[in-house]
């Protein structure tokens, strides 16, 4: 992998319209950025599966969460009137999912952030953003009760698979720290170099074909072995290259997230 060749995808890439083949459109349609950092959340951990499919279903979710989806989900009833589903969460689950962001949010101690108190405190201590993510699960699965753990909601929380490379919380992350082109810059408490590469298809076979990794294992240590890579190109910023890179892959090939 040559640099030339990650500048190129960047030049071809950086521009606005692409930011609509992604997820992270949703988050640019809110000003407030406890919109942006709810609807990041909400968005980044129903990121799977086949994206025209994925895009219908986030399409309705926005609509019914808009104009304002903190005040929205502040004041979300089990009986309210929606159907909506998408295929691992059927209704029910996706009305759970809302009552513990609920709960969240009122649980949330900080004026700036929504979700920095469920994170732990050791940011600058740790070497990668993993710790950070496991103790976020964590004390998510504390506050739900037994019977609202279905299948379809550890699946969205991804409370099933602790060694998982949570791809979904990676994403989140990287939309929330990073500081330049698409994202958001809104956690300046994380630094940017201690992210990791959210491993979906794209990048895992990217990887591969690059000889970056030896395997298409779906690891944390092929996830780290891979941040580590770019970390060549840019040490303090080590995910610059995911977006153009997805870009390339999904856009070219796989139109699966």
């Amino acid at each position: 992998m040559k640099y030339n060749s990650l500048k190129q995808l960047e030049k071809i890439y950086k521009k606005p319209i692409y930011i609509y083949t992604d997820p992270i459109k949703y988050i640019y349609q809110f000003k407030e950025n406890y919109n942006k950092e709810l609807v990041g959340l909400i968005i980044a951990l129903f990121s799977y599966g086949n994206v025209k499919a994925m895009f219908q279903f986030m399409d309705c979710l926005i609509d019914f969460l808009k104009p304002d989806p903190y005040e929205k989900i502040l004041t979300f009833k089990e009986n309210s009137n929606m159907n909506l589903y998408y295929r691992f969460q059927n209704q029910n689950d996706i009305k759970t999912i809302l009552i513990i962001l609920k709960q969240l949010i009122k649980n949330n101690d900080s004026s700036k952030y929504l979700f920095k108190n469920f994170f732990g405190s050791n940011f600058s201590n740790i070497t990668h953003i993993y710790p950070i993510i496991d103790t976020f699960i964590y004390n998510i699965k504390a506050i739900i009760p037994e019977k609202f753990l279905t299948y379809g909601v550890q699946h969205y929380f991804c409370l099933r698979n602790k060694n998982s490379v949570l791809k979904r919380y990676c994403l989140f992350f990287r939309w929330m720290v990073r500081k330049d082109f698409p994202d958001f810059a809104l956690y300046d408490f994380i630094d940017p170099a201690k992210l990791i590469y959210p491993v979906d298809i794209h990048i895992l076979n990217f990887s591969y074909q690059k000889n970056i990794i030896s395997s298409k294992n779906i690891t944390r240590k092929n996830a780290i072995k891979i941040t580590n890579y770019f970390k060549q190109f840019s040490p303090e910023d080590p995910l610059k290259y995911d977006f153009y890179i997805t870009r390339e892959m999904m856009l070219k090939n796989t139109f699966r997230y």
